[in-house]
């Protein structure tokens, strides 16, 4: 595995945003533009789906209008954070807190995929699945902001 990190740190791609003066915080923006995006709209979600907000909207009216939002968030976080890890592609791969973010990225990206089916549920399921989902963004972001301080 160490062969295909240093393969993908010692790409032209990788080294080319290593180099550049104006790329590497353009992609860096831009990540943190996709995370915007993708937390702005999930959240309203969550917290309709756990009763806290826009009671008088329907839970599915609300996931149809924020869903495309967040999808377009996470495309660009997801896109973007590869070509973030690229750049240091050895040292986050050896760091227990990067693989933490990469398998809370993934619960909360699924989680996300059923969403419109939970439209459908019960109040009580829908609590738990708001909260649910606000946890583990949550938790991504917090573990996203303290890899860049290792």
């Amino acid at each position: 595995m160490e062969g295909l990190f240093a393969g993908i740190e010692a790409s032209d791609l990788a080294t080319w945003l290593r180099r550049s003066r104006w790329t590497y915080p353009a992609v860096n923006t831009a990540h943190v533009f996709g995370i915007a995006l993708l937390f702005g709209a999930i959240v309203p979600m969550d917290l309709r789906l756990a009763g806290l907000w826009g009671r008088e909207l329907r839970v599915s009216a609300v996931v149809a209008l924020l869903r495309p939002v967040a999808a377009i968030g996470a495309g660009v976080a997801l896109l973007t954070g590869a070509l973030l890890f690229a750049v240091q592609a050895t040292d986050y791969a050896a760091l227990p807190l990067f693989w933490a973010k990469i398998s809370l990225v993934t619960l909360g990206l699924a989680h996300a995929l059923v969403h419109g089916r939970i439209a459908d549920m019960g109040p009580a399921r829908q609590r738990r699945a708001g909260l649910l989902s606000a946890g583990l963004w949550a938790a991504v972001i917090a573990c996203g902001r303290t890899l860049g301080y290792l």
